[in-house]
C-alpha cells in the first residue's frame, strides 16, 4: 500500500494471529483469495481482484464501502508477480494500491479501526529506506521483526517503482556503504 506522499504502510500483525507470524511488521497487507471473490456459486463476477482488494482492506482495517471508496485508488491496483510461499504453501499474488490521502491522514483514518485480530498498529516505510529493510534479511534476528513476505513485497515493489536497473543499483550502492562503514567500524 502507497500512501499519496509516496511512504509505503507496513501493519504490525496482531499476536492473536497465530498462524500468520504474529508480533512481525508486513508490508502491507496479505489476505488469501477465496472462491467467493470469484463467483457467486453460479456465475463469476467480472471483477472479481476488485472484489478481493476489498475484502482485503475490510478484513484488515475494518473499512466500510464508504471509507473505502473515499481512501483506496482502485484505479491504481495493479498485480506485480504471483509467488509460491514454500512456508504456506501458498500461491500468492502481489499486488500494489496508492492511496488518495497522505501517510498521516491514511494513519489518523484507521488508527481508531483497528483491531487486536489483525493489524494492530501502522507505521510508514520511506522508498529510500526499502534497501535498509532489505539487508535485514541477512541477519537472523533482525529478520524476525518483519512477516517473511515482506522481503519478497518490497523487493518487488521496489523494482516496479524505480525500474530493475536502478532498483538493483540502489540495493548494491547501499551494501557496499553498509558494508564499507561495517569494516570502518570494527
Amino acid at each position: 500500500i502507497e500512501t499519496l506522499d509516496n511512504k509505503i504502510i507496513k501493519s504490525r500483525i496482531s499476536m492473536n494471529k497465530n498462524n500468520d507470524n504474529p508480533g512481525t511488521w508486513a508490508v502491507t497487507l496479505g489476505e488469501q483469495l477465496a472462491h467467493t471473490d470469484f463467483e457467486d456459486g453460479n456465475n463469476f463476477y467480472h471483477c472479481f481482484m476488485l472484489r478481493w482488494l476489498k475484502r482485503a482492506f475490510e478484513e484488515e482495517y475494518k473499512m466500510d464501502e464508504n471509507l473505502y471508496t473515499d481512501i483506496v485508488d482502485q484505479d491504481s491496483f495493479r498485480v506485480l508477480s504471483v509467488d509460491f510461499e514454500s512456508d504456506r504453501y501458498n500461491f500468492a499474488l502481489l499486488c500494489t494500491v496508492r492511496m488518495n490521502y497522505s501517510y498521516e491522514v491514511f494513519k489518523k483514518k484507521i488508527q481508531p479501526l483497528l483491531s487486536i485480530d489483525e493489524a494492530i498498529e501502522l507505521e510508514k516505510v520511506e522508498i529510500s529506506e526499502i534497501p535498509s529493510v532489505l539487508s535485514t534479511y541477512k541477519d537472523i534476528e533482525a529478520r524476525k521483526e518483519y512477516h517473511p513476505s515482506t522481503y519478497l513485497r518490497l523487493l518487488v515493489y521496489y523494482m516496479h517503482k524505480l525500474g530493475f536497473g536502478r532498483a538493483q543499483n540502489k540495493i548494491v550502492e547501499y551494501m557496499l556503504k553498509n558494508k564499507a562503514e561495517t569494516k570502518n567500524d570494527g
